[in-house]
């Protein structure tokens, strides 16, 4: 399996710093949330269902209406030029009467994507068979694959992918937490959102806990568990539970 080649990351070397960052959709609320991305590193948000974690992929990548700041290089980015350097892939697909190879065709063209790159993605994804059908008949694990493989080749050097491991059987996971990792050699980093804790302790580098809208921490597993009374080797679970 190769990562895939797409190029990506305008300024190398360069984390993206969420600063005090604030968001509201309906009951849903985000207070000074501050947490960076670093480079070539996977990035896991970790909160319950309903507790803000899409809303706050949306508010960075500058899909929602936010206050506070987003920083590339220490330079304050505004919403149009989050989505320069940001692509979101959402939990659920939206171009859903359309074929899967057409979807995947259209991106390649106007991103100007090598023909031989969308091969190599689609292997690594296993979705060859999917082309022909229509995305609305894909079963839900080939949906969330192909939105990811969407992801994977759009030229940025952000990629945020709301529960990326939603509905893939055992094999589809280790598969695509392999690919997830490999893109990150292409000067790449991927934050991703999810509830499960078990999910998010064999995928991600780091985590930024969520809790009633706030973040309860963020750092390496290790960094974690030393914030913590909890026993040496403690699950992340566990050590979540200790902070919030």
């Amino acid at each position: 399996m190769t990562a895939p080649r797409t190029a990506v990351m305008s300024q190398q070397g360069t984390s993206l710093v969420v600063s005090a960052l604030s968001a509201r959709r309906g009951a849903v609320q985000l207070f000074d949330v501050s947490f960076e991305i670093k480079p070539l590193e996977l990035h896991g948000v970790l909160a319950p269902r309903g507790a803000g974690k899409t809303l706050l992929l949306e508010a960075v990548a500058g899909l929602a209406p936010s206050y506070g700041d987003v920083l590339l290089g220490g330079v304050p980015l505004d919403a149009e030029e989050r989505r320069h350097h940001v692509f979101y892939v959402p939990d659920e697909i939206a171009f859903a009467s359309e074929r899967a190879r057409d979807v995947l065709a259209l991106a390649r063209r106007s991103l100007g994507i090598d023909a031989s790159v969308v091969e190599r993605v689609l292997a690594d994804l296993a979705l060859g068979e999917a082309l022909h059908q229509r995305v609305r008949e894909l079963s839900p694990s080939a949906q969330k694959r192909l939105l990811v493989a969407l992801g994977l080749l759009v030229p940025r050097g952000f990629v945020f992918i709301d529960e990326p491991l939603a509905g893939l059987d055992a094999k589809e996971q280790r598969s695509l937490i392999r690919v997830l990792r490999l893109s990150t050699n292409e000067r790449r980093a991927v934050l991703c959102a999810t509830a499960n804790a078990t999910d998010a302790e064999r995928t991600f580098d780091r985590f930024t806990i969520l809790a009633h809208g706030r973040v309860a921490a963020t750092g390496a597993l290790h960094e974690l568990r030393a914030r913590t009374k909890v026993q040496v080797g403690a699950p992340l679970e566990e050590v979540v539970h200790a902070l919030t």
